[in-house]
């Protein structure tokens, strides 16, 4: 059986053969694993770390949109989690939370807001347009725009008017 395989190989209709059945191969694997999005989405989401005690502690500490010291005395990782602490529980903290964190660092957490509205599970979703929302930057309604347009291209109608709305929010001034 080896033998005929190698023979067969060594031929150039043999390694067209071969050539032809790989790239069916590949085909339908694509095939099958793009049709499974559903599936393999249920599993996606970002994962938190519990944030320290102390970056908790500075994030509450917020007092105004204008009280960024408390961020700005975080080191760069404690930054990003001072945002992951806030995604775990937006209602434990300041409402002006956002607002002074996007004024203190408004590089790092509007692209950590894109990314989890790009990589998040749908409720994740949901508070990264809270939280761009709440921060009243500039900069968050074209992110918004950016996730809608993605947001409709999928089909996903729920995010969709969520971020529609807190578009509205950031260029009218108020809620739908």
């Amino acid at each position: 059986m080896r033998r005929i395989l190698r023979e067969r190989l060594a031929t150039p209709s043999g390694q067209m053969t071969l050539i032809g059945a790989t790239i069916a191969a590949g085909a339908a694997l694509a095939v099958l694993v793009a049709t499974q999005r559903p599936f393999f989405e249920k599993y996606v989401r970002e994962k938190y770390a519990a944030p320290a005690p102390h970056v908790r502690d500075a994030v509450a500490a917020i007092r105004s949109t204008d009280d960024t010291a408390g961020i700005l005395a975080l080191s760069p990782q404690d930054r990003r989690l001072a945002y992951e602490a806030w995604v775990q529980g937006p209602d434990a903290f300041p409402a002006s939370a956002p607002a002074a964190m996007a004024r203190a660092d408004a590089p790092l957490y509007l692209a950590r807001a894109w990314q989890t509205l790009v990589c998040g599970a749908p409720e994740q979703r949901v508070l990264a347009t809270r939280f761009l929302e709440a921060s009243g930057h500039p900069d968050a309604v074209e992110i918004l725009r950016h996730a809608l347009a993605r947001a409709r291209a999928r089909g996903e109608d729920a995010i969709s008017a969520r971020l529609e709305q807190g578009i509205h929010v950031l260029t009218e001034g108020g809620p739908r």
